[in-house]
């Protein structure tokens, strides 16, 4: 077998064992690498998004919603998982959605960011993606929404709206 097969099914158990010790499903061998680096984004889990990283998976996934494993990572308030997903590549204005409730939506990274309360990686994102504080949120057919400073205050986020 060459050794980068080894490698590769190396590292697949590694990540397989990360998981099963992580606490995944039964049957999660069975899932896709995006499916994995997205529930460990949206759990916060860094070993477990290294490990899908490694066996494939994209950092620009995206779940049913069109939620990116950034935006997932954001809304949780990961900033490590966040920083992870950036060095191995997420886009920071693909995957920009994530349904918050039956009847809300966060349509970009710093309005989710902003109204989360996560001042630091609100910070972390203007400026590794250089996404500017003025521009509104957008839902899926393009309808402008709110700044991070409207939904920083709206949610109540003082430091943020001080921030700002």
């Amino acid at each position: 077998m060459p050794a980068s097969s080894t490698r590769t099914l190396r590292c697949l158990a590694f990540a397989l064992g990360v998981l099963i010790a992580a606490g995944a499903a039964p049957g999660a061998a069975a899932q896709t690498p995006d499916t994995l680096l997205l529930r460990a984004a949206r759990a916060g889990d860094i070993a477990a998004l290294r490990a899908a990283l490694a066996v494939g998976a994209r950092a620009a996934a995206t779940d049913t919603s069109g939620a990116s494993a950034l935006m997932l990572a954001t809304v949780g308030g990961h900033d490590a998982v966040a920083l992870a997903l950036l060095d191995a590549g997420a886009d920071c204005r693909r995957g920009a959605y994530y349904a918050a409730g039956r009847t809300g939506f966060y349509g970009s990274l710093l309005a989710a960011a902003a109204a989360e309360g996560r001042l630091t990686l609100l910070k972390t994102l203007a400026a590794r993606c250089r996404l500017a504080f003025d521009e509104p949120e957008r839902d899926r057919a393009g309808a402008v929404g709110w700044t991070p400073m409207q939904s920083a205050a709206a949610n109540g986020r003082l430091a943020i709206v001080r921030y700002l």
